[in-house]
Formats: structure tokens, C-alpha cells, sequence
């Protein structure tokens, strides 16, 4: 990245940037408030910072909402566009074209001049001459090619074990009106998973030390787990308040089918704590629309005047 040239609001292959405080996005829809969605996407502090990202919240799964008749308030429409050969999709503007490739599919506007397109990593050819300044803050951004008029820009992900890579074209005229719909497209990707290949199981690693009370706690939580998986009603129960045996059955349901990935506690355990929320999400397959769910359930866990932990509550 040393030896990239910057693009900043001087003059590049002949074409001046705008400074991004006075761009306007013009040609889809005059909303502010859509406008300042995508002025918020595109112009960031553009000191780069590893904790800065256009998926903040990484990649979520694709849950089966084709369309959307606007994003936000009064922005145009949209429709979840999958692409042909990666497990991922977009939400693309209805008013741009699709051009089914060899090796993927691209999405566009103005004859295939500005162009949206994602990749394997190993798959498309990285040359860059540039960085833009605009963009130089999204951790994810790799660098631009400036060729004639105009640029390319390349976004690097890795998500679920594969490398992508995510490429921008357009126009240097196009650009004030392209690149932060484009920006948008990023912002919306999501994996689509195949319910043929869901696996139930507890994918999360419960660490064998710390003090008497961590201990007790994740071998609680690691028990519970297991027995929810395997539909072990005994084994689930003995982990419950003996209250509130009788409230969760709904939990060991055979057609419910769980993959626990993630374990987060409200605050570190204490020596002296009684009460602790845990936050436990799961992948959870929908067999009505065949897609993966990512959900969020916290357990209480309380010490009892024996000193065992029990879950108190599931919500």
C-alpha cells in the first residue's frame, strides 16, 4: 500500500475528485434521508483502523426476504439477488441490470459501464496504482486501479472459510452517483446457506480453568448445551431450577435443530456473584423457507444455598 498514489480532491488522470463535504448524490432519489445513508457509508474518517468496517457486524445469513419495497424512508426498491456461483447475495436496486458471466455474475448500470461484481479471492487479478481517500478507512479496502477514465476498487472478506473479493468499476463521471450505491450493495451481503449441509452440535469452546465458580458455570452452560442437542429431556432438566423444569420442553422439540456457536457472559464472574446472565447464540435451521437463522438466547444462571449452579431462566 506504500507505494500507491492517493486520490484526493486534486486531479486525477485529468478528472477532479469533488471534495465528499459538497458531493451530492444525484440520479436515484432526492430523499435526505436516503442521501445521508449513503453519504454515511461512503465518506468515513478515512484514517485507516483495523476496527473499522463496512460489515460491522460481519456477514449475516440471508433469511428469505426477496424484496423490499424501499430502504429506510422513501429510497428505492430493492431485490435479493443471489449470486451464481458463491453461497452469497445482494440486495440489488431494482433499477439496475444483471449479466450472467462464465465465472459469476456482475451487476450494473449504464451499458456495463459501472459494474458490481464478487469473486474468490484467487480468481480475479489484483493491479492496484492508486488508493482512494474516500474509501481508505474500511479495513476491507484493498486499493484501486485508475485506468482512462476510469477506476476499480477491490474489497476484500473472508467469511465462513471463504477468501472474497468484492470489485467496484465505474466511470469517473459516474462515480458521485455510483460508488455509494454500491457501497450500499456491500453493506447488504448475505450468506446463503444449504439446510442440506446443517449440522446440530455445540460449536463453542469452554475453556477448563479459571476459578470454582467459572467452572461450575461453563460446565452448567457445555451440559445444558449437549442435552438441548441431542433431545436429552433428563440430562436438560437436571441443569434447571427444579421451578422451572417444567417451562422449556418446548427446547427439546426433535424438528428444532441447533448449531451453539457463541457464548458471551454480561460481565466477568466474581467470586462472590450468585446471579449471571449468559448470552448464547445459535444457528437455528427454518425448514418452512430452507434457510439458516442466527438467533440470540440469554440464560440466567443462579447459585442455590447448596452452592450449585442452576439455569434459572431461558428468554
Amino acid at each position: 500500500m506504500a507505494n500507491h498514489l492517493p486520490i484526493a480532491s486534486s486531479e486525477a488522470d485529468g478528472a477532479p475528485v469533488q471534495d465528499p463535504g459538497t458531493t451530492e448524490i444525484v440520479g436515484f432519489d432526492d430523499s435526505p434521508v436516503f442521501k445521508s445513508k449513503l453519504e454515511a457509508l461512503m465518506f468515513k474518517d478515512t484514517t485507516k483502523d483495523s476496527s473499522r468496517s463496512i460489515l460491522p457486524n460481519g456477514i449475516y445469513y440471508y433469511e428469505g426476504s426477496e424484496h423490499f419495497d424501499q430502504i429506510e424512508i422513501d429510497g428505492p426498491s430493492v431485490t435479493f439477488k443471489r449470486e451464481r456461483i458463491h453461497p452469497y447475495g445482494f440486495y440489488v436496486f431494482d433499477s439496475m441490470e444483471e449479466f450472467v458471466l462464465e465465472d459469476g455474475t456482475e451487476w450494473g448500470m449504464n451499458k456495463q459501464k459501472d459494474l458490481f461484481s464478487l469473486f474468490s479471492a484467487g480468481d480475479v487479478p489484483y493491479d492496484f496504482n492508486a488508493v482512494d481517500e474516500l474509501l481508505s478507512g474500511y479495513k476491507e479496502y484493498m486499493g484501486s486501479k485508475r485506468a482512462g477514465g476510469s477506476q476499480t476498487d477491490f474489497f476484500t472478506f473472508n467469511d465462513k472459510g471463504n477468501d472474497l473479493v468484492i470489485r467496484l468499476k465505474y466511470t469517473d463521471e459516474d462515480k458521485n452517483k455510483v460508488l455509494p450505491l454500491f457501497l450500499y450493495m456491500i453493506s447488504t451481503i448475505r450468506y446463503i446457506s444449504d439446510p442440506d449441509d446443517f449440522q446440530s452440535g455445540v460449536a463453542i469452546e469452554f475453556p477448563g480453568g479459571g476459578t470454582e465458580n467459572e467452572r461450575a458455570v461453563y460446565n452448567l452452560l457445555k451440559a445444558a448445551l449437549e442435552a438441548l442437542v441431542d433431545k436429552n429431556e433428563e440430562a436438560f432438566k437436571e441443569t434447571l431450577e427444579p421451578s422451572m423444569r417444567e417451562y422449556f420442553d418446548y427446547m427439546l422439540d426433535p424438528s428444532q435443530q441447533r448449531r451453539y456457536i457463541k457464548l458471551e457472559f454480561e460481565k466477568p464472574l466474581e467470586e462472590d456473584d450468585q446471579v449471571l446472565n449468559a448470552y448464547v447464540e445459535s444457528e437455528f435451521l427454518d425448514p418452512t423457507k430452507r434457510v439458516t437463522r442466527i438467533t440470540q438466547a440469554t440464560y440466567t444462571v443462579r447459585k442455590g444455598k447448596d452452592g450449585v449452579w442452576k439455569i434459572a431462566n431461558i428468554d
